[in-house]
C-alpha cells in the first residue's frame, strides 16, 4: 500500500514554487597509502616553486591570490601536449603557448563567481576549493591568452547580480560558477542578455536552458540509472523511504518516472523528518510489521494446539522472529544525505526484520563519501550509484600535495569546467562558446564521461558499487561513453 502522501508529492513537485535545495559538499577520504600508488602518474606537472613566481602564460586577475607555482616546461620549450579522453579518439592537443608575432590574439576572460565572502564558513571553504581546483586547472591547460577572474557573490542573491554585473563589464567571455541555486537565478538573466555561457555548479536541473548549464550531479540522473540496473536485475517492487523536504519530493518523482519507464513500481512510501534520531514509526509502517507480527502470534497459537514433533521443531524456530512472512517489496531506496542518519535506519529495518539480501537497500552518490559503511552488518549487500574513483583519486591526491588539504568532491566540477573552458577554445582568434558545449559525444572529466545538454542540464556516467563486508565492490562500471547521441 503506497501512503496518500504520495499524492500530495506529486502535487508538490508540479509546483514552480518547488525547488531543490543545495546540497552541502562532504569532504573526502582518500584510500589508504597504499592505493595511492595506483594513480597515473602521468597527470601534468603541479609543483610549487622556492620563488613565488606565476606560472609563464597564465594570468589570474587580483581577488584570487596566486599560488605560488613555476610550470616552466623541463625543456624550457613554450609548447605543450596534453592527453585526454577526448571520447571522438582524437588523444592528444598540442597547445602553443607563445603565438607567432604577428597575431595578436585576443585574451580569454573567464569569470568565476564564487561565495568567496560568505558568512557561511563552509561555503566560504567549498569556495576557496573551487577557486584553487581552477586555478590548478588553469596551470595545467596554460594558454596565455586564458585571464581568469575570481569575483565574490558573498552566497547571497544580491552579492551574485552585483558580481555577475562587473563580469559583463570586465568583458567575460564565459562565467563558471555561481555555486547556489539562487545565485544562478542571479546571474542567469544578466548573462543571457550580454550573450555570456553560465557553466553553474548546482546541482539543481531546473536552473539550466538558454546558455546556463548546471555541472553538478542531478538526482534525477542518479535515480535513474540506479533504478534502470535495479529493475535489469528483477527488482520491480521498490519501497521508498525518504526524507521529509524538498529533496525527498523530488527524489520520489524521480524514481516514480524511472520506474515507469522500465516497469517497475513504487509500492510503499514513508516520509521521515530528516532531523529526527528515531525513525521507528516510519519503518515500522512500510515494513508492514503489525501485520506480519500479528501473523506470527497467530501461527503460534496455532502450533501451541499440537503436540507432534514437527510442529514443536517449528515453534522453536518462530521462536527466534518478530514476524511471520516477507514484506511486499523486494528493494528499499533510502537518499538519505547524512550518515548518521543512513545507519540508524538500516539498523532500525534489521530491526524490523527488512533484512538483505531478502531484501536489497539502494542508495546514492553521497553514499560514496561517508566512511567504513562496510562495518555495519545491516548496510552489507547495499547498492548505489557513484562515478568512477580513478580520476577522482589523482585529482584529490594532487589537490592534497599542493594545497595541504583534501578537497570537497564539489571542486572537481571547478576542475572540469576550467579545463573544458581552455580546451574548447583552440586556436581560434575570436572565442565563441555557444554551440561547443553541447558536444553529444560529451567530455572526460575528473569523475568519468560528462555532458552538457541543450536544456542546461549535465550527464554523467555512473558506476553501481556493492557494499561488501570486506569493502566497496564495483557491480557494473561506469561506462566509458555515451551510446545515446540524442542531446
Amino acid at each position: 500500500m503506497v501512503s496518500r502522501r504520495l499524492a500530495v508529492t506529486g502535487l508538490c513537485l508540479a509546483m514552480t514554487a518547488c525547488v531543490i535545495p543545495e546540497l552541502q559538499s562532504p569532504k573526502v577520504n582518500l584510500p589508504p597509502d597504499e592505493d595511492q600508488g595506483q594513480l597515473d602518474a602521468s597527470a601534468p606537472p603541479f609543483s610549487p616553486a622556492a620563488d613565488g613566481k606565476q606560472a609563464k602564460g597564465t594570468t589570474v586577475d587580483s581577488g584570487a591570490p596566486v599560488q605560488g607555482e613555476s610550470l616552466e616546461d623541463p625543456d624550457g620549450s613554450d609548447g605543450r601536449t596534453a592527453t585526454y579522453d577526448s571520447l571522438d579518439g582524437t588523444g592528444t592537443r598540442t597547445f602553443q603557448l607563445t603565438p607567432p608575432e604577428d597575431i595578436d590574439l585576443p585574451t580569454i576572460k573567464v569569470a568565476l563567481l564564487l561565495p568567496l565572502g560568505s558568512n557561511d564558513s563552509g561555503l566560504r571553504q567549498d569556495a576557496a576549493a573551487l577557486r584553487d581546483a581552477a586555478e590548478m586547472a588553469l596551470f595545467d591547460w596554460r594558454d596565455e591568452r586564458v585571464s581568469l577572474m575570481p569575483l565574490d557573490t558573498k552566497g547571497t542573491f544580491d552579492g551574485a547580480e552585483s558580481a555577475s554585473v562587473r563580469a559583463v563589464e570586465q568583458g567575460a567571455d564565459i562565467i563558471l560558477g555561481p555555486l547556489l541555486r539562487t545565485s544562478v537565478g542571479a546571474v542567469s538573466p544578466i548573462a543571457q542578455r550580454a550573450d555570456i555561457p553560465v557553466l553553474s555548479f548546482s546541482n539543481d536541473p531546473s536552473v539550466g536552458g538558454n546558455d546556463v548549464y548546471s555541472l553538478g550531479l542531478s538526482p534525477f540522473y542518479e535515480v535513474d540509472r540506479l533504478m534502470a540496473y535495479a529493475v535489469s536485475k528483477g527488482l520491480t517492487r521498490i519501497a521508498l523511504l525518504a526524507p521529509d523536504d524538498i529533496y525527498g519530493n523530488l527524489i520520489v518523482q524521480a524514481a516514480q518516472q524511472s520506474l515507469s519507464r522500465y516497469g517497475g513500481e513504487i509500492t510503499h512510501l514513508s516520509f521521515y523528518n530528516p532531523a529526527a534520531t528515531d525513525f521507528s514509526e516510519q519503518v515500522r509502517y512500510i515494513s508492514n510489521y503489525d501485520s506480519r507480527r500479528a501473523a506470527l502470534k497467530s501461527r503460534v497459537r496455532e502450533l501451541e494446539q499440537r503436540q507432534d514433533e514437527v510442529s514443536k521443531a517449528a515453534l522453536r524456530q518462530l521462536s527466534r522472529k518478530e514476524t511471520l512472512g516477507n514484506v511486499a517489496f523486494e528493494a528499499i531506496l533510502i537518499p538519505t544525505l547524512d550518515e548518521l542518519t543512513l545507519r540508524t535506519l538500516a539498523a532500525q529495518l534489521a530491526q524490523y526484520e527488512v533484512d538483505q539480501p531478502a531484501v536489497r537497500f539502494l542508495g546514492l552518490s553521497v553514499w560514496d563519501e561517508f566512511r567504513n559503511l562496510s562495518s555495519e552488518p545491516p548496510l552489507q549487500g547495499a547498492w548505489y550509484i557513484a562515478p568512477p574513483d580513478s580520476g577522482w583519486r589523482q585529482f584529490a591526491t594532487r589537490f592534497r600535495d599542493n594545497y595541504g588539504r583534501l578537497p570537497p568532491s564539489i571542486a572537481a566540477l571547478s576542475y572540469e569546467a576550467m579545463a573544458l573552458t581552455i580546451l574548447l577554445a583552440g586556436k581560434e582568434e575570436v572565442v565563441r562558446y555557444q554551440g561547443k558545449l553541447t558536444n553529444p559525444k560529451g567530455f572526460q572529466g575528473v569523475r568519468g564521461i560528462f555532458r552538457l545538454n541543450r536544456n542546461g542540464e549535465s550527464e554523467r556516467g555512473l558506476a553501481i558499487k556493492q557494499i561488501t563486508r570486506k569493502g566497496i565492490e564495483i557491480m557494473e562500471p561506469a561506462p566509458g561513453k555515451f551510446e545515446n547521441y540524442l542531446n
